[in-house]
């Protein structure tokens, strides 16, 4: 027998799978922090390399994932060189899923970019990243090259040999902050919504150029490079869930009076 809630588990199914499929391109507002880091990356200048980090794992993938892949869209579509780094065992991987689904031009392995190996210690490794990227990667890339091979990463050695350095993270921002902060690089961030606030003061104070707050900057970032992808397809089915949402509140309230007023039975 179909119950009511069979037919809204249907209703929020059908409303999830539709923008999913193909995205409807409803309003999103895009935000003066989302504008900072794209301005910032249009700005870098012609040949500068630029730092770009990974600290989360695939159980964050809906939400960090496509931050990450419009942030790199953008770097490729730069005259810059691109480094790239791993704070989790994941990471690399992760890096390689996302490359393979981003246009990357012209830009050659080796030459424009370089993915370096997962490199350990949390806190640590930010302090030894930050101090000698080819030290900390152990001189190598992720595939086993030498870094020192690699145009990529010439004439980088300390972060603040880095035009910009992003890093996108599904925890608290406090522990790359205490050990970037000494360094005078430019620093952009992409994080979990949730973890937004304890980054405000970064923000405000003009030390954090630039912040992906969540899907929804994920969002925002995709429609600044004209190029819709899962940020927008997310939060077209997030607007049409809480539409769902509000509709049942109506509903619900119009029975529950009806029926004291006896206008239901």
């Amino acid at each position: 027998m179909v119950q009511a809630r069979h037919i809204i588990y249907l209703a929020l199914t059908v409303l999830i799978a539709i923008p999913l499929i193909s995205p409807l391109g409803l309003p999103v507002t895009v935000t003066r922090y989302t504008v900072d880091m794209y301005d910032a990356i249009e700005a870098l200048p012609r040949g500068s390399a630029v730092g770009a980090s990974i600290s989360w794992g695939s159980a964050n993938w809906p939400e960090t994932g496509p931050q990450m892949t419009a942030i790199l869209q953008h770097l490729f579509r730069k005259p810059v060189r691109i480094v790239l780094a791993s704070w989790t065992v994941e990471g690399p991987m992760l890096f390689e899923r996302i490359l393979s689904n981003i246009d990357k031009g012209e830009k050659k392995y080796g030459d424009d970019y370089v993915l370096l190996p997962y490199i350990p210690g949390i806190e640590t490794a930010f302090a030894a990243y930050a101090a000698d990227i080819v030290a900390a990667s152990g001189g190598v890339d992720y595939y086993g090259k030498r870094l020192s091979e690699l145009s990529a990463v010439k004439g980088v050695k300390t972060i603040d040999d880095l035009a910009y350095q992003i890093f996108t993270t599904n925890t608290s921002i406090d522990g790359e902050m205490r050990q970037w902060s000494r360094f005078k690089v430019k620093l952009g961030v992409a994080l979990l919504g949730g973890s937004v606030p304890g980054a405000m003061p970064y923000v405000v104070s003009g030390r954090i150029v630039g912040m992906i707050n969540g899907i929804r900057g994920a969002a925002e970032y995709e429609l600044l490079l004209k190029k819709p992808g899962l940020g927008l397809k997310s939060t077209d089915a997030v607007s049409l869930t809480h539409v769902l949402a509000l509709a049942l509140i109506v509903a619900g309230n119009v029975v529950y009076f009806g029926r004291r007023r006896k206008w239901i039975q």
